[in-house]
């Protein structure tokens, strides 16, 4: 690993990829608009969105794959634009994109490119262009990917079928579908994720719809919602902290967290007063809210929701153990990636990892309710257990009290680190 195995290793790329994502959108926006404020405008909008700017510092495969979908829709925009080589080389460019957003996050980037371009074209008449050019990017974004497929398969023929269907197909459409909510669930979190802006998307799709330049009046009744918010969220704070207490000993904590809100408010007010002159200042209330958040966080949260911090702390005592067992997706990953293991047990929770259980190789890592006398029997009986435990819900608490009683035990937050020594043959 470049940066080694550490936090700033893994997010890292996240980073780069919402970077990058910034550029092309500044880029695009000095093209089709030629007005360097606009591009800086565009920029810097995309770049303040809080839940742009808060995947930046998170590691997932999300910031990832939006930039190789920004960059198809840019290859694309250019493809219009331009004739002769340099069409070529945009189509190249959307084939590359492609085949790399496929191997990031699967077969949805395909899909999207697909879902734009092909109305696009049909609306400009240019349906001709798409089918003569349109097999080139198919091509490149084959060639591109195909490698990777054949190895993929050679090492695992049956991957494919099971990352077809289930990761894309029963995800959504399945009994047990992931994400089975209704279309109409995910618009309230169009406007969420668009904070601290949300409040101009009213008029964005009206001056896009109707092509009207000038919303001051819509932009100025509007804005004065988004502080109205953050007084609200300031106000359920103190409310929480004072009937039940959600910082605990914590001043500097609950003093950061007012700093943010009290942030929030000033800068979108600052905007609404001022509109000409401080139209960026929302800017500053999100990126404040992306620097001081982490910090500001109750410990029962940042314990709860990085428990590789709490396993380092604990990390001698539980690679000494023979066996590891976890009642928590997110915990077990922890124990693998902090002890450089593969072997932790799932006690009564495998969802995701249903197909992957499945193999003969790895029978016995499930661990149902029912069986775990037994297994804590057998395994103590080979030397000591590492057993990390959620116990947050009903049933995590039920799977809790079916563990032995006689083990070392460490809290924090609703994570349990229970460490049970070898029993006598």
């Amino acid at each position: 690993a470049i940066f080694g195995e550490n936090l700033f290793g893994v997010r890292i790329v996240s980073a780069l990829s919402s970077g990058l994502s910034v550029v092309l959108a500044y880029w695009l926006a000095a093209r089709m608009w030629n007005d360097p404020r606009k591009s800086f405008a565009s920029a810097l909008l995309f770049m303040s969105f809080a839940f742009i700017a808060g995947q930046a510092g998170y590691a997932n495969l999300d910031p990832q794959f939006t930039l190789w979908s920004n960059l198809t829709l840019v290859g694309f925009w250019c493809a219009v634009h331009r004739s002769g080589r340099a069409r070529l080389g945009a189509w190249t460019l959307i084939g590359l994109a492609c085949g790399i957003g496929f191997m990031t996050k699967g077969f949805l980037a395909w899909a999207l490119p697909v879902m734009i371009t092909l109305p696009y074209m049909l609306w400009q008449r240019r349906l001709g262009e798409l089918l003569r050019y349109g097999p080139l990017a198919v091509l490149i974004a084959i060639v591109v990917s195909l490698p990777w497929v054949l190895s993929v398969h050679v090492e695992e023929p049956d991957f494919w079928r099971f990352f077809f269907w289930h990761e894309h197909v029963r995800r959504f459409a399945g009994a047990d579908a992931q994400h089975a909510e209704p279309w109409w669930f995910y618009l309230p979190l169009l406007v969420v994720s668009c904070l601290p802006w949300a409040a101009l998307l009213p008029v964005t799709f009206r001056q896009a719809w109707q092509r009207r330049r000038r919303p001051d009046i819509g932009f100025l009744l509007l804005w004065l919602l988004v502080p109205a918010a953050g007084l609200i969220g300031l106000g359920v704070l103190l409310w929480l902290q004072l009937q039940q207490p959600v910082y605990v000993h914590e001043p500097l904590n609950l003093l950061l967290a007012i700093i943010v809100l009290i942030g929030w408010c000033a800068s979108n007010a600052l905007q609404g007063l001022r509109p000409m002159k401080f139209w960026a200042a929302p800017a500053l209330g999100s990126w404040l809210l992306v620097a001081l958040l982490p910090a500001a966080l109750p410990y029962d949260v940042v314990h709860n929701k990085t428990p590789d911090q709490f396993v380092l702390a604990h990390q001698a005592q539980l690679a000494a153990s023979t066996h590891l067992l976890s009642n928590d997706l997110g915990a077990a990953s922890a124990l693998a990636w902090r002890l450089n293991r593969t072997d932790v047990s799932f006690f009564n929770t495998w969802n995701e990892l249903d197909y992957g259980l499945g193999y003969p190789d790895v029978t016995g890592r499930e661990v149902t309710l029912k069986g775990i006398d037994e297994w804590m029997t057998q395994a103590r009986r080979e030397g000591q257990v590492g057993v990390v435990m959620r116990g947050r819900s009903d049933e995590e608490l039920r799977e809790l009290e079916l563990l032995p009683k006689d083990a070392e035990r460490y809290d924090e937050g609703n994570l349990i680190i229970l460490i049970y020594g070898k029993s006598a043959p």
